[in-house]
């Protein structure tokens, strides 16, 4: 039995050497005394990236991988014979044993590259059929490491890309781009990407002095995965940025630490929309919405948020809320932990469902139409305003329960017809009622107006037209809160603006 054992153990040995990929075949690149026209060797290496790629056979079989060697220095071209094509496509057939490994090394050609010292610094070009990406992996399985993408000088839009079928993987990866919105790391349409060790995005802005041009977010949309690779000390930065996912799009952290700054004025620092997922398993997130109208967490239409593990720390910049869910999101994690000044903790309505732990204080709890919060512990005190209306329902540590069944929240009354059409934001019925004598300013269920019912759904439309027929911009409901309130807690950033440019 014991020689059968050794057997078995030295047939899974050997398997495990065939299908890990070994690295037989080098190719060396150096910006500095390289030349296209030498063998790719290290005494006679390459001079640019798309070089070192394109000598690559169309299709890649066999039991060992290959090896591109980047010395220290500024990668200014992709192909010094084609300035156009300023994208570097990876794009090869590859059996399930192959691998490129495209790495950053010290000068000896041993030791990694440190972060700064290895640069792709081309321009990426966005003409019709380009990505406008520094790096578009389209097939096979590719990996990067000890390389800085971009130095944010004008045109660098767009960072590292994949789609389906292909897959990547990055180590020690700095991305510094100059965009207002674009993407420093994406995945989509099925393409896979794995991160691992350090990667940071435009990591090294500290205020936001360059916030207008250095937003660079990580996002999945179409069915693309990125996903962090738990490793000991390995670390997410993004000096200014989030996380977005859409369309099935999926972000799995599982890093040690994760710190995540938006200064952009319309992003928030995680954002999950149509079905998209993100992941913080048993990562350490920091997330800092530097714009107090931005929400450090904002998940609408089916987003999903799960933190199994996870501690979020929530460094509030007066934000109107921390947490805001709408439109039967979810979001779940046991240690939410809320600093700073923010307005209202957590906002949750349109079906949606937040269970959290709270590490010190609560401060604000709302749930509306449909929507549950369910505060399973808190450490410290629980303050604010707790409100539950329109069937919504909030569950405290201790057992209570606030709904609106319980009258601790707006009565379930019907509404009269001009406050249903205010929020459902039907103009017409609603010029029609006030044309037949409505008064604009009818007070419905706790003493709540018509504007009230359009800020609530965040309807612009509908509160100017409530407004030119003398609508009461201050009026207040029985909880003392103006239309400009509601707007507020129901996450309507913009709608809340208008309303404080009409105040006198």
């Amino acid at each position: 039995m014991k020689k059968l054992n050794q057997l078995f153990c030295h047939s899974i040995l050997i398997g495990m050497l065939i299908l890990t990929p070994g690295f037989a075949k080098n190719i060396h690149v150096d910006a500095r005394r390289g030349n296209d026209q030498n063998p790719g060797t290290r005494q006679a290496p390459l001079r640019t990236i798309h070089e070192a790629v394109s000598r690559l056979p169309d299709k890649l079989d066999g039991p060992v991988g290959t090896m591109i060697y980047v010395y220290p220095g500024r990668y200014q071209q992709v192909d010094i014979e084609d300035r156009q094509h300023a994208v570097l496509e990876l794009n090869r057939s590859m059996s399930v044993n192959q691998m490129v490994l495209i790495r950053g090394v010290g000068l000896d050609g041993h030791v990694p590259a440190k972060l700064g010292e290895v640069i792709f610094d081309w321009q990426p070009e966005s003409k019709p059929g380009l990505s406008g990406f520094f790096i578009d992996v389209r097939n096979g399985n590719w990996r990067l490491e000890n390389i800085q993408v971009g130095t944010r000088r004008e045109g660098n839009r767009l960072g590292i890309n994949v789609t389906g079928p292909g897959q990547v993987h990055l180590e020690n990866i700095s991305v510094r781009t100059s965009s207002k919105q674009g993407a420093g790391l994406m995945a989509q349409h099925n393409g896979q990407m794995y991160l691992y060790g350090f990667i940071g995005l435009n990591e090294d802005v500290k205020t936001g002095e360059n916030r207008d041009k250095t937003f660079a977010s990580i996002r999945a949309e179409y069915g693309g995965l990125i996903k962090c690779r738990p490793k000991k000390g390995s670390s997410l930065v993004l000096g200014n940025g989030n996380l977005t996912v859409t369309y099935y799009g999926m972000i799995e952290l599982g890093c040690e630490t994760a710190s995540i700054s938006s200064w952009h004025y319309q992003a928030n620092p995680i954002a999950a929309n149509n079905s998209g997922r993100v992941d913080l398993h048993n990562t350490t997130t920091t997330l800092t919405a530097h714009n107090s109208r931005n929400t450090p967490i904002g998940l609408e239409h089916d987003g999903h948020v799960l933190a199994e593990g996870a501690h979020i720390i929530i460094e509030g910049k007066n934000n109107n809320n921390a947490i805001v869910l709408q439109k039967s999101s979810t979001l779940f994690c046991n240690d939410v932990e809320i600093r700073g000044n923010v307005k209202q903790d957590l906002m949750a309505y349109s079906d949606s469902t937040l269970l959290v732990g709270i590490l010190g204080d609560l401060d604000g709890v709302r749930a509306t139409t449909g929507a549950t919060v369910i505060v399973e512990k808190c450490t410290g005190a629980i303050g604010g305003a707790l409100r539950a209306d329109s069937l919504g329902k909030v569950v405290l540590p201790d057992g209570r329960e606030i709904s609106s069944s319980n009258k601790t929240g707006m009565a379930k009354e019907k509404l009269p017809d001009i406050h249903q059409a205010a929020l459902d934001g039907l103009a017409g019925k609603v010029k029609s009622l006030l044309d037949s004598g409505v008064d604009v300013n009818l007070e419905g269920p706790n003493k709540m107006t018509p504007l009230h019912m359009a800020a609530m759904g965040g309807h612009r439309g509908m509160a100017t037209l409530l407004l030119e027929h003398g609508a009461k911009i201050k009026a207040k409901d029985s909880n003392d809160a103006m239309p400009v309130d509601l707007a507020q807690s129901y996450g309507h950033n913009a709608m809340a603006e208008f309303l404080k440019s009409k105040m006198p």
